[in-house]
């Protein structure tokens, strides 16, 4: 199985030599490149289509990208000061590159090409046009994504073509055009081409997620007076059901073994998933894990998992103190709780006591058991900038002391679907205890949490919904909350932020947990009695508490980050270089830039 990254490997260096690496938007071309006389068979458009596969990220590779635990929303802290530049109002418009790179592009149109022109058979023929069409469909949703309205392109340019200095098409048009390329991927692209390969299944997860995220993101962002929103809800349904009712997929009876597994080969969740080996392909994700000082979750992301008993954190009467505005310590804050908030982040203990985790985390560089947890800056151990630490990807199997981590990163997987498919039905008006209990209540199911019914959901006020989310229902909260909570720390929590229109939610005070500095297990003070721990304390809103203070919530980052608004568009997109902008005058920048 793991043979496949290595073709993949291969097919890279050869697409590099097919294919022209300069920005061919921002350049102008050379000649249309010919490749005459290669593709003759099969195995030709799959040798070519595997350079292509590093479209999708996974965990990275190597030391590229560090890792995908992003630190770019309101749930995760970086160690060292690391933090979002979109958050925290540091992003300049670049002098040169900024992602206005269209080579991958051109790369993929001369595939689709080469399909549409082939003498070979017409299922042959249609499914490598329908793979090249779902890597263009992907390729422009992440522009349109980045910048909005982009220049639709959907062949090769040569050095003449007046296409070069053409103005960007509107996000409409180009969406529309994604569409279709969808539609003739999944109507073409083959059932079942072997192991983990692209297939009609994969096309349909890609759909489900495209079209999710086109029609919550023109129902919310009324400034683009995109009124068609529900006909992207309703493809988004088709595509999950299709999936859902293929008898093909299930949930896999352990939450955390898609996470941290090295070998994801017929697990039943999984669609799509990018395989690791060393030598071949390598990440850091359990390495970064287990780093001290390396990546936390906020108390916000803790506090959105319920309670054992189905009820908000701060409602719940299994936690009093929450329910009358007293700070719990992280330990209290553990009990009775969705179970996934303990397969998510390291459980604490006490020294002398086993770690309830298992496996136990073996710190990554001096390749020790902590004596307790949470450990803060300072004190030994694994410690994290707000008490959170993680545990979701730790898999000791893997490597971890150095940049040889071997655990597969699901790409596509049926929980996701789950998730697109109930929150396409609500936002359609649709929801039911029906599309609940094919969607919803099996994600719970799996940890043992209670049901979630349309009943339940309108039992309670939850206050957060109240600040942070007043115009949506209670239901479509608690299945927002379910999508955060199912895929906590996996990246997907940034997409929905931006699709929500919620950028108010990047000024979320960054706060970790309650800590108090005369209560620290005996190893975490210094001979003279003096706290090993340096950190900063504040109140739950994020102010800074007096240097004297003894209790507190542990404040990540040094300085607070502006107050966003949910109409700051600038959060919402990112900005086409100076660089771009002059050698095409007809180019545009992006609102709020």
């Amino acid at each position: 199985m793991k043979s496949t990254y290595r073709n993949i490997a291969i097919a890279i260096c050869f697409i590099a030599l097919y294919s022209c690496e300069d920005n061919f938007l921002e350049k102008i071309p050379k000649d249309q490149i010919t490749i005459e006389g290669y593709f003759n068979q099969d195995s030709d458009f799959r040798a070519y289509a595997y350079g292509l596969y590093n479209t999708f990220f996974g965990y990275g590779v190597g030391n590229v990208g560090n890792t995908n635990i992003p630190v770019t929303t309101d749930e995760m802290v970086g160690g060292n000061q690391d933090r979002s530049s979109r958050i925290f109002d540091t992003r300049i418009i670049p002098s040169s590159g900024g992602g206005w790179s269209w080579s991958r592009l051109r790369t993929i149109n001369i595939m689709i090409r080469e399909a549409q022109n082939t003498d070979l058979a017409p299922e042959i023929k249609n499914h490598w046009e329908g793979v090249g069409r779902l890597f263009r469909a992907l390729e422009y949703f992440n522009k349109v994504k980045s910048f909005g309205d982009v220049p639709w392109i959907d062949h090769e340019l040569g050095t003449e073509s007046p296409e070069l200095y053409m103005a960007q098409d509107p996000r409409s048009l180009v969406m529309e055009n994604v569409l279709a390329d969808l539609n003739f991927a999944v109507e073409n692209i083959r059932e079942n081409d072997g192991a983990n390969l692209i297939d009609r299944y994969t096309a349909l997860a890609i759909k489900s997620e495209i079209t999710l995220f086109e029609g919550t993101f023109r129902k919310y962002h009324t400034e683009l007076g995109l009124t068609d929103f529900n006909s992207w809800l309703e493809e988004s349904v088709l595509a999950s059901e299709k999936i859902m009712e293929s008898g093909l997929f299930s949930l896999n009876p352990d939450y955390r073994t898609i996470h941290s597994s090295l070998d994801l080969s017929g697990n039943p969740e999984i669609i799509l998933y990018k395989q690791y080996e060393i030598g071949v392909l390598v990440n850091t994700q359990v390495r970064t894990t287990a780093l001290s000082n390396a990546r936390s979750l906020t108390k916000d992301a803790v506090e959105s998992y319920l309670s054992s008993d189905g009820l908000p954190f701060g409602i719940s009467p299994l936690h009093s103190k929450a329910q009358n505005g007293i700070p719990e310590s992280v330990f209290e804050e553990f009990e009775n709780r969705d179970p996934r908030m303990g397969m998510t982040l390291a459980i604490p203990f006490n020294e002398g006591e086993p770690s309830p985790n298992d496996p136990a985390l073996i710190e990554a560089n001096t390749q020790i058991k902590p004596d307790f947890l949470p450990s803060l800056l300072g004190e030994a151990g694994i410690n994290s900038a707000t008490g959170y630490g993680l545990y979701k990807w730790w898999n000791p199997e893997s490597p971890y002391d150095d940049v040889n981590g071997i655990t597969d990163a699901p790409l596509y997987s049926f929980n996701k679907i789950l998730l697109n498919y109930a929150e396409a039905k609500a936002e359609l008006g649709q929801a039911n205890d029906e599309v609940l209990n094919r969607s919803i209540n099996l994600l719970r199911g799996r940890v043992g949490m209670h049901n979630l019914t349309i009943a339940i959901a309108n039992s309670f006020d939850d206050p957060k919904k109240q600040k942070y989310a007043p115009e949506i229902s209670n239901i479509l909260w608690e299945i927002r909350r379910e999508r955060r909570v199912e895929l906590m720390g996996e990246g997907s929590r940034f997409d929905d932020i931006l699709r929500w229109k919620k950028a108010s939610y990047f000024g979320k005070p960054f706060v970790g947990a309650y800590i108090d500095l005369d209560n620290r297990p005996p190893s975490a003070y210094n001979p003279d009695g003096s706290n090993k721990a340096a950190v900063t304390l504040g109140d739950r809103d994020g102010n800074i508490l007096p240097s004297t203070s003894r209790q507190g919530y542990i404040l990540p980052y040094l300085e607070r980050q502006p107050s966003w608004s949910d109409d700051d568009l600038k959060l919402y997109y990112s900005p086409i270089s100076v660089q771009d902008l002059t050698i095409n005058p007809n180019l545009q920048q992006v609102p709020g830039w």
